[in-house]
Formats: C-alpha cells, structure tokens, sequence
C-alpha cells in the first residue's frame, strides 16, 4: 500500500499536478529507511528515461529536482550545484532534501510533518550568511577593521603584520625589546585566521576573540580565547604552547591540531584533539587534569562549584570541524544547538513561542548560503515561524 502511495505521487510529482500536501506526503514517505530502494529505484528509472528523451543529464537532474521540489535554480552559483548533480546524488541515504551548493545536504527524521493547512511560512527579510570579518585591537587600543577585500601592511615593534583578505600573517624580525598583546574579534557572522608570531594558525569561529602577544619570549607561548578556535600549533620542545580558555580553563601543548568550543550558553567546554597530545586542566591550581590522544574530547563543566573534567573517546571529528571546513553538520545536536549555530552565522535573535519543538536535523550543508535557504528546510520539516526584522521566532505546534 505504501509503495504504491509512494509511486503515485512520484508520478504527480514528475508530471507537476501534485498539491503541495501530496508533494509533502512524498517526501515524508521517501525519508523512511524501509522505502529508501524503493524511492532510490524509481528515481534511477526516471532518471534513465529522461536522459535517453533529453539528453545532458545536468538538465535531466535540474527538471526531476524541480518537479519534486518545486524548486527551479535562479542564479549561477545555484546553476553551478545543480551541475554537480549526478545519478548517484539520489542513492544517499533517501534523496531527500534540495541541494542548493554542491554536495550539500539534509535529511529529515521520519517522525516530521508538514505544516497545517493554511499555515503559510513567510520570509520578511533575507540575511546572508557570514564571512571573513573582525577587528583588530593594538596594545595601544587601536582598532581595525578586517575583511575578506583588505590588502594591507602594519608595523609594530618588531613585528610586521600582513593581512591578505581573511588572514593576518605575524612575521618578527629583530631583537624584541618589549612584549605589546593584541586582540582579534569576531562579530556574529565572521570568522578570520592568524598566523602567530611562531607560526601557529588558529581559525576563529563567529562571536570569538584570541588575545596574544606580537612576538613570543620566554619559556612558554601563550594566548586566551573566548568563543570557538580551532589550532595547528607549531611544534617547539623548548616552549610549550597554551591556551588560557575563558580564564577558566587552561589547555597546554607542544606541537598539535585541536578545536575549543567554548562559547556561553552551550555545555562547558570541549576541547577535541585531532593530532598529537594536549593537556587540559582547571586555570586555578592545575587540579582535575586530564591528557588527551587524537579522537578524544575534553568536556569541562564550568556551571559546577568546582570545574568537572570528563573525556569522550571517539568524538566526530567531521562534525566538530565541520565550521572550520564551511559546512553546517547538524547529526547529534539538539535543535536548540542547531538555532544557537544559527544565531552566530547569521547574526539573528532565534525566540521559542512556546514549547521547543521536538525536531532532529540530520546531515551537513554548507554555511554558504543565505536564511532563506535554511528557513526553507525548517518549512519542509513542519517547523512554523515567522520573521521580526532580525529576529526569528519558532512558533509553537
């Protein structure tokens, strides 16, 4: 009964006489794991077919996604993902949901539904997704202004600062007489990379700030953060490297790849390592440490008396970087984690009218991409909201 439901609206699908309920009843039956050869072998057929009518299978991909979707690409850059699209982009895990950039895409739980009839979801306003933005504090309280369009040269003591569009670069030249810190931010909806005066990179996440020194002296490097960085350290035996975590938390290294999520309002702080070895202890007193090996994550619960240090083996770490890489990867996070991701990129305030809705966003999407977009897969799963300038509410069931 359920396949037979399924191939009838494919087939009012493909011929475009489908109501928006019926097209929503088809995907929610082809998001069930039971329907997934199904839903795959019917796709492969039509697919077949229309190349052999139509020819290039660019245009065949376009026409099948539009007719399912109701979605036809308007611009280049979704002209160039929809391009991408090949036979095998439909055997992945249940078709699913539209892609807009290459090799993007979600997946819905089963247990989703459409929107009530009569409820319609509307865009007041788009936002576009963030960028390659920050400010530069100096010692002496200068700010400026970065971007992804600066080209510029700044000198200060020994050190010569270059930044080449969303990188600044830290060379240091010469004796070093005194030891100025400066400070990078990043605004909800930016991110920004430095290269530090030893040649360590650190990526910023949006709503995040490093403090570090222009040049390194002495025994050891160190440097604070607030928000989320992610490091590739450069190895010097004779100066361990630290990372001093919203005053709380110290994280200490030789040579090494880690991530630090630490921002306010999520759970502590976790700290995930890629490669090498990292320390992680309470600031205060070096007690409740722990030593971590690639694939471990240290959770630190900072709402407690007294920090608690806990590790998590075998963390994902695609998801963890996921960011880092220019991807959204929702698997594992609550919806309300997914609105705080959410928050930061697009620089929106996300209300809850009522109670949260109990919804699992799974699978991964590139960040760039406007609101819209994604306010269109929060219809598509049942979720009802509506816009008030830069503030989003999710509106209750």
């Amino acid at each position: 009964m359920s396949q037979a439901r399924i191939a009838f609206l494919f087939d009012k699908c493909i011929r475009q006489v489908v109501s928006e309920t019926e097209r929503n009843e088809f995907l929610q039956l082809a998001a069930m794991p039971e329907h997934e050869t199904f839903v795959t072998g019917l796709l492969e057929n039509q697919f077949a077919a229309a190349v052999t009518e139509a020819g290039p299978d660019e245009q065949v991909s376009s026409s099948i996604l539009s007719a399912i979707y109701a979605a036809t690409p308007t611009n280049q850059q979704e002209k160039r993902g929809f391009r991408s699209i090949r036979r095998t982009w439909w055997v992945a895990a249940t078709i699913l949901i539209l892609l807009t950039t290459g090799g993007s895409w979600w997946l819905v739980r089963r247990d989703s539904q459409p929107l009530a009839p009569g409820v319609a979801a509307t865009v007041e306003q788009d936002f576009q997704p963030g960028g390659n933005k920050a400010r530069l504090i100096l010692a002496d309280g200068s700010v400026i202004s970065l971007d992804s369009t600066g080209r510029q040269v700044l000198q200060q003591g020994p050190a010569t600062i270059c930044q080449q569009g969303g990188q600044l670069v830290y060379d240091v030249q010469g004796g070093i007489s005194e030891i100025s810190y400066n400070t990078l931010i990043t605004p909800r909806g930016g991110q920004f990379r430095v290269t530090l005066p030893d040649g360590s990179a650190v990526w910023l996440n949006s709503a995040s700030s490093i403090r570090y020194p222009t040049a390194f002296s002495g025994k050891q490097r160190e440097v604070g953060i607030t928000g989320e960085a992610y490091f590739e350290v450069a190895r010097d035996v004779r100066r361990p490297f630290r990372v001093v975590v919203n005053t709380t938390t110290t994280i200490e290294v030789l040579g090494t790849h880690f991530n630090v999520n630490a921002y306010g309002g999520e759970s502590g702080i976790n700290t995930t390592l890629l490669e090498g070895r990292v320390r992680v202890m309470q600031t205060a007193g070096r007690r409740n440490a722990v030593t971590l090996s690639p694939g471990q994550q240290a959770r630190v619960a900072e709402d407690l008396p007294a920090p608690r240090i806990s590790v998590v083996d075998n963390v994902d770490v695609e998801n963890v970087l996921a960011w880092k890489n220019g991807l959204f990867y929702f698997s594992g996070l609550t919806f309300e984690q997914v609105m705080r991701q959410l928050e930061r990129w697009y620089d929106i305030e996300v209300v809850f009218e009522g109670k949260v809705p109990d919804k699992e966003l799974i699978g991964k999407m590139s960040r760039d991409v406007p609101l819209s977009v994604v306010l269109k897969y929060l219809e598509n799963i049942g979720i009802r909201y509506r816009q008030e300038g830069r503030k989003l509410v999710i509106m209750s069931f």
